[in-house]
C-alpha cells in the first residue's frame, strides 16, 4: 500500500515538474559585447514569425524604441538621461523567421553604462544583461 502511494506521489510530481517552461537563453552580440537574454518560447511564438525582404517589419525600429522607453519610464527612468546607441535585427538562433531588435543604451548622466533591451515583432521588451567574463 505504501509503495502505491509512492508511486502515486512520484507520479503527481513528475507531472507537476514537466508543466514547467525554463526560458531559453539568447547569447547575442552587439557593438563587440555579448549580451544574454532569458526569453520563453511562448513569448517568441506569441510575436510570430516575419519574412523580410516579402513584407515590412510588424513593429518598426521607431515603435521598438518607443517601447523601451515606455518600459524605463515604468521604473523612472527619464528620456533626457539616456541615448541610444545601437540597435540591431537579429534573428533568433536555431527559430527560423523569429526576428527581434536588439537595443543599447547608454546614460547621459553621471557614470555611462550601457543597457540593454532584446524587443520581439509584437513590441514586448525584454531586459538582457552584459555577459559576464568566464573564468579561467
Amino acid at each position: 500500500m505504501k509503495l502505491k502511494s509512492w508511486l502515486l506521489a512520484a507520479l503527481l510530481i513528475s507531472a507537476q515538474a514537466g508543466a514547467i517552461e525554463f526560458p531559453l537563453e539568447v547569447i547575442e552580440s552587439i557593438d563587440n559585447t555579448r549580451v544574454v537574454a532569458f526569453i520563453s518560447q511562448k513569448d517568441i511564438d506569441a510575436a510570430g514569425t516575419w519574412e523580410p525582404l516579402r513584407s515590412p517589419p510588424p513593429v518598426a525600429l521607431a515603435q521598438a524604441l518607443d517601447a523601451v522607453l515606455a518600459a524605463l519610464s515604468q521604473h523612472g527612468v527619464a528620456a533626457e538621461s539616456i541615448r541610444l546607441a545601437s540597435a540591431e535585427l537579429k534573428e533568433f538562433p536555431h527559430q527560423p523567421g523569429h526576428w527581434h531588435y536588439l537595443v543599447r543604451l547608454k546614460k547621459t548622466s553621471g557614470k555611462p553604462h550601457p543597457r540593454f533591451y532584446v524587443v520581439l515583432m509584437n513590441g514586448k521588451v525584454i531586459p538582457a544583461a552584459m555577459e559576464p567574463e568566464a573564468y579561467k
